[in-house]
């Protein structure tokens, strides 16, 4: 880092820059894995409430259609 009232060369302040720029980088792709795997948490608990939901549905209306068909005869 940078020391108040001192003088730095140029390949100094270079050197610090890209020491800076590889630690942003590096836990800004670190923030985006997080962030990718939080979503991906979150797909798959509604992936799962939508097949669950698919597998209350299906004897639901096999239960509505036999009603439907006994009341015809």
């Amino acid at each position: 880092m940078a020391v108040p009232n001192q003088q730095r060369s140029v390949p100094e302040i270079v050197s610090d820059l890209f020491g800076q720029l590889t630690t942003l980088l590096r836990k800004e792709a670190q923030l985006a894995r997080t962030e990718l795997s939080d979503n991906m948490a979150s797909i798959a608990r509604g992936l799962g409430l939508i097949v669950g939901g698919a597998v209350l549905l299906v004897p639901a209306l096999v239960v509505l259609l036999q009603g439907r068909s006994t009341q015809r005869e």
